[in-house]
């Protein structure tokens, strides 16, 4: 059985298909001609449609592979800001406990400074 991380990066290098390879719309125009004519469907009409398909499975693949790429670097993101908003909630946090203590002490000196003016 092959590893997974081998198989994703296969997926992300999809082999380039060679040049005489016709394309899908050209075949997929092919095999609606072929269907929509009084002829009998035969082998070659056959090896067109098994082309067809392996061109539509390599292009899903290739956006699958991509779009999965697309997702893990949401992902890493995502976790970035998330960390960031922590960071940030944290600053909040102990700023307004300093703030709070803060304004304690000033509220005492406040109170005491008018007991000893009276």
């Amino acid at each position: 059985m092959e590893d997974p991380s081998t198989q994703s990066e296969d997926m992300a290098d999809p082999p380039s298909s060679p040049p005489s390879q016709p394309s899908i719309q050209s075949l997929l125009s092919d095999l609606r001609s072929a269907s929509s004519s009084s002829s009998a469907w035969n082998l070659s009409h056959d090896a067109d449609l098994c082309t067809l398909l392996a061109l539509l499975s390599s292009k899903f693949q290739m956006t699958a592979s991509a779009t999965a790429q697309e997702l893990r670097d949401l992902e890493s993101v995502a976790s970035s800001l998330a960390v960031d908003v922590k960071c940030g909630v944290e600053e909040l946090r102990m700023l307004s406990d300093g703030q709070f203590v803060e304004n304690r002490v000033y509220d005492e000196e406040e109170g005491g400074g008018e007991e000893e003016e009276e």
